[in-house]
């Protein structure tokens, strides 16, 4: 941050500003303000507007109070782009995540239906399908494919996931093995806020009530997402 802040003061170039702008944003990110990392990353953007910025910006503008900004430049990238396994797996993990309705929720899971047949084996992609099954409520598809997701992350380890598994043994009654998650995902290091979120689970576990089992949308194979690999 002190290195970025030096650049910055210093007459850089254009993309050492930018490559400054955006290590701001981050450090702003893992301190747990997203005001902040979004004011950097929007004033990076503006220096230069490419794909890895918007995608950052758009991040998190979705944890920040301007979400309908997040999700709308997030729409906009997929339109240029409808088969990027990376930006469905964005946009399809954000509307579960965070969903206000139960239309957002549908829409979020056959984002990330389609974009698992094109990458079947991609973690990231895993862990958000199991994400979605658990918002359905139903806790043994979302504990498969987010256990599928921890072994294609092998040999790495990643906090989301820990934390994921965490709530899925909370929720199928292994409380012990749901704080042994809660812990491991902290020693990962998640920027503050999922830090102080994940503790007071250590601490107390899920204090809100299950999702109410419903099924999800079917998601008919069709001319745009067949590519000839498994049904998942």
């Amino acid at each position: 941050m002190r290195l970025a802040e030096q650049v910055l003061d210093a007459r850089p170039t254009p993309a050492q500003r930018v490559a400054a702008l955006f290590t701001k944003a981050q450090a702003r990110q893992q301190a747990g303000d997203i005001e902040g990392a979004v004011r950097f990353a929007r004033e990076a953007v503006q220096l230069r507007d490419d794909e890895a910025g918007r995608q950052f910006l758009a991040s998190m503008l979705i944890r920040s109070k301007d979400r309908a900004e997040g999700l709308q430049i997030m729409r906009r990238m997929l339109q240029e782009s409808p088969r990027d396994t990376g930006l469905m797996n964005n946009l399809g993990y954000a509307l579960v995540d965070s969903h206000q309705s139960a239309e957002e929720l549908d829409e979020g899971f056959r984002l990330l239906k389609e974009a698992s047949r094109l990458a079947p084996d991609e973690p990231n992609l895993l862990d958000s399908l199991g994400w979605a099954y658990f918002q359905y409520g139903d806790f043994e598809q979302a504990r498969r494919f987010v256990e599928l997701a921890v072994e294609n992350y092998l040999p790495f380890r990643n906090w989301e996931l820990e934390d994921h598994m965490g709530d899925i043994l909370w929720r199928t009654g292994d409380p012990a093995g749901a704080k042994a998650r809660w812990r491991a995902a902290l020693e990962q290091r998640p920027p503050a806020n999922d830090a102080r979120r994940i503790e007071a689970k250590t601490r107390e576990g899920l204090t809100t009530p299950a999702p109410a089992p419903r099924a999800p949308p079917d998601v008919p194979l069709g001319e745009r997402r067949e590519t000839g690999s498994s049904e998942i």
